[in-house]
C-alpha cells in the first residue's frame, strides 16, 4: 500500500541497506554518517567509466556549502597507510564530521579498500604511505549547490596483505562516483521518509522556493485523486517552528495523515511564507515552469 507522495520533492523511498559483504568492493552501504539527512547514492555505476575518464579528474578538496559553511575531505591514516575517507565541516571553530566511510581488513588476509581519484595509481593497493591532507596533492570532490550534494570521484578495491592469501581472483579496482546528499539545497524543500517512518524530515534551503528566506512552512497532506486540486489539501502542521529557521536546520514534521485504502495514495505538499508571500512549488504550463497560485491552498490555523 502507497500511503503517499511527496509534491515538489524529490522523495527517498529507500531503508537504509547494510553494509557491502567482506570481501567485496565498498559502496554507498558502507558509509556511515555522524548528522541527519545525509545519505550516499551512485552517481556513476562501477564500469561505466575507466581510471582514465575525464569526469573522475580532479574537482577540488574546498567548497563552502549553502550554509555559508566549508566542506573537506580528509584521509583516514591508520599506521602509515589510508584507512578511510572523512567528510568534515567548519563552522570557523568548531571542526564537524557529516560521514565516513573506512577499509575493511578480510580475515587478515586481504583489505577491501576505498580511496579518492590521483591517489591511488589503478587499486588502492597502490596508496602506499600517506598524510591526511588531500589539498596538497588536490585530490577531492565537487560540489552541486544547486542540489546540495556532494559528487566524489571513489575507487574501490582490494589490497593483499602480508600475512594471508592474496585478493580474490576478478576482484580489480572499480571506479565509481559517489553522490552524497543531504546538504543544504539552493532553491527547492526535499521531504524525505521511508515506508515505516511517520514523520517527513527536510533541511532549510539557502532560497526556499527561490525566496530570500522564510518566516515558517505548513505542511498539508491530501488524496492523490483530487490532484492538481489543491483546495481540498488538510493540514498537516502549520506555522512551524516557532522562531523563523535558519539556513540548514533540520526539521521534522509528524505525519498525520491516515493510511490510504488499497489501490490509492495521499500527497504531502509544504509551503513556504516570507513577509507576504507564500509559495508552494511549480507547475509545468507548456514548457515553462510556474509557481502554483498560493489562493488555491486552504489557509493553515
Amino acid at each position: 500500500m502507497l500511503k503517499r507522495i511527496v509534491v515538489l520533492v524529490v522523495a527517498a523511498f529507500a531503508i537504509p541497506a547494510l553494509a557491502s559483504p567482506p570481501g567485496h568492493p565498498l559502496d554507498c552501504s558502507d558509509w556511515v554518517f555522524s548528522q541527519p539527512g545525509y545519505s550516499c547514492s551512485v552517481f556513476s555505476n562501477p564500469g561505466t567509466i575507466d581510471s582514465g575518464s575525464a569526469w573522475l579528474k580532479r574537482g577540488t578538496n574546498l567548497a563552502v556549502d549553502n550554509q555559508g559553511f566549508p566542506v573537506i575531505l580528509r584521509r583516514m591514516v591508520t599506521g602509515g597507510n589510508s584507512s578511510g575517507i572523512r567528510i568534515l565541516r567548519f563552522d570557523g571553530t568548531t571542526e564537524v564530521e557529516l560521514g565516513r566511510v573506512e577499509n575493511r581488513t578480510v580475515d587478515d588476509a586481504y583489505s577491501d579498500e576505498i580511496a579518492l581519484r590521483d591517489q591511488c595509481s589503478t587499486t588502492p593497493g597502490g596508496c602506499g604511505t600517506l598524510n591526511d591532507d588531500y589539498s596538497a596533492t588536490g585530490e577531492g570532490f565537487y560540489f552541486d549547490s544547486v542540489n546540495g550534494r556532494l559528487l566524489i570521484p571513489l575507487i574501490s578495491g582490494c589490497r593483499d596483505l602480508p600475512a594471508g592469501p592474496p585478493c580474490p581472483n576478478g576482484y580489480g579496482g572499480r571506479w565509481w562516483i559517489a553522490s552524497i546528499s543531504g546538504f543544504t539545497p539552493l532553491f527547492d524543500i526535499l521531504q524525505t521518509y521511508t515506508p515505516t517512518a511517520d514523520s517527513l524530515q527536510f533541511r532549510v534551503p539557502a532560497h526556499p522556493e527561490g525566496l530570500r528566506s522564510a518566516d515558517h512552512f505548513d505542511t498539508y497532506w491530501g488524496h492523490v485523486s483530487d490532484l492538481p486540486d489543491f483546495t481540498e489539501a488538510q493540514p498537516m502542521q502549520c506555522h512551524y517552528p516557532a522562531t523563523p529557521p535558519a539556513v540548514g536546520d533540520y526539521l521534522t514534521v509528524a505525519d498525520t495523515s491516515p493510511a490510504p485504502p488499497p489501490g490509492a495514495a495521499n500527497y504531502t505538499v509544504t509551503a513556504v511564507t516570507y513577509g507576504t508571500q507564500r509559495r508552494y512549488g511549480r507547475k509545468l504550463i507548456g514548457d515553462l515552469m510556474s509557481g502554483r497560485d498560493p489562493a488555491l491552498l486552504p489557509g493553515c490555523p
